[in-house]
């Protein structure tokens, strides 16, 4: 029971990236850009990697320079190591439980801080975690948040600060801030897309979803929301460079705000961007562009679509892959795609990108 429990709560977290928020803001000095299609589409054919018994259902991917990392929903531990470039096993680490050095739930979107460090978060806390040449993880920092943080989640790190996405609570900017030194909390980023829809101020963050990926140098960050084909570049202080809006011709997701929606126009509703990733030279973003409707029964988080664009916002090309993949990752680099799909354990797929 207690596993079927924590597996749902990680599964919770992922269907909240299914929901976050945006709206309206006339006086946001800057460009919103259209685009009808990318210049290119590249068509890529995996490299299936079969590891041992130990990938059951994985919800979330990272590479450090000489380690992959994922997050397992369903192993006894959260994390798995593999060396690169072999993908050799080297261990688990963090097991689940109630334990001072286990954790009962976590968020799938662990983000890298350095060559060998990664953050997570936990129930009620933010760790960073250093990985060492003696395959072992070290706890280099442990943020216990504020009771009124513990909702937040796909937290990234900027500079002294943790910024987040929050997922009910009403901000008035789209994220909220969280320094490390002072413990101070703050609205951080700009206000919501401009959608031209009134939403009540209180689903504000349960209407859109987006996730976020920090460029590697630090310089600047990037979001993408999982109901619109929407891109945003932020600079890392939360100056709102530019917003990118791909024209797919989608309707307005309205069951989303009606009082009580059918489950017809719930399957209506199109599920746009997953899961986001980035080099010093791009964003990689994957995309569904589909509805329930038009989806295969079960999980709807699959795709075989990554759109690319540069930092400037230019749409670079899609992807278009030939496998259907859930969490994936890009090396810093830009040579390889690595991804998964929660339907074949023990597998991971590697993409060539030169």
């Amino acid at each position: 029971m207690k596993n079927k429990t924590q597996e749902k709560l990680s599964i919770f977290l992922i269907s909240i990236f299914i929901l976050i928020s945006c709206s309206p803001d006339t006086n946001e000095k800057h460009y919103v850009q259209t685009f009808n299609d990318f210049p290119i589409t590249t068509n890529l054919f995996h490299e299936k990697i079969t590891t041992d018994s130990i990938l059951y259902s994985v919800g979330g991917l990272l590479l450090l320079d000489s380690v992959l990392i994922s997050v397992d929903f369903k192993a006894d531990t959260f994390f798995q190591v593999f060396k690169l470039p072999s993908f050799t096993h080297i261990g688990g680490y963090i097991t689940k439980g109630p334990g001072p050095d286990e954790e009962i739930i976590m968020d799938p979107f662990i983000g890298r801080i350095s060559n060998n460090e990664f953050m997570y978060k936990g129930l009620s806390s933010i760790k960073f975690i250093k990985y060492n040449n003696t395959n072992n993880f070290e706890i280099t920092t442990r943020i216990n948040l504020p009771d009124n943080l513990v909702e937040v989640w796909a937290p990234i790190k900027l500079g002294d600060t943790i910024i987040s996405n929050k997922a009910f609570s009403l901000t008035e900017k789209e994220y909220i801030g969280y320094n490390i030194e002072n413990k101070k909390q703050f609205d951080f980023g700009s206000n919501y897309p401009f959608i031209n829809k009134k939403i009540d101020p209180n689903l504000k963050a349960i209407v859109f979803a987006k996730a976020n990926a920090v460029k590697p140098d630090g310089t600047a960050f990037a979001c993408v929301y999982d109901k619109f084909p929407i891109l945003r570049i932020y600079t890392n202080s939360g100056e709102l460079k530019k917003e990118i809006r791909f024209n797919n011709g989608q309707s307005f997701p309205y069951a989303l705000i009606d009082k009580n929606p059918s489950e017809y126009s719930l399957k209506e509703v199109m599920q746009d961007y997953r899961f986001i990733k980035s080099s010093n030279d791009y964003i990689y973003a994957s995309y569904v562009g589909k509805n329930a409707n038009e989806l295969p029964d079960g999980l709807h988080y699959f795709s075989n679509e990554i759109h690319v664009w540069n930092w400037d916002g230019e749409p670079i090309k899609r992807i278009i892959l030939d496998e259907n993949i859930f969490a994936f990752e890009v090396d810093s680099h830009d040579n390889y795609i690595i991804a998964t799909s929660l339907l074949n354990i023990n597998t991971f797929y590697k993409f060539n990108l030169k």
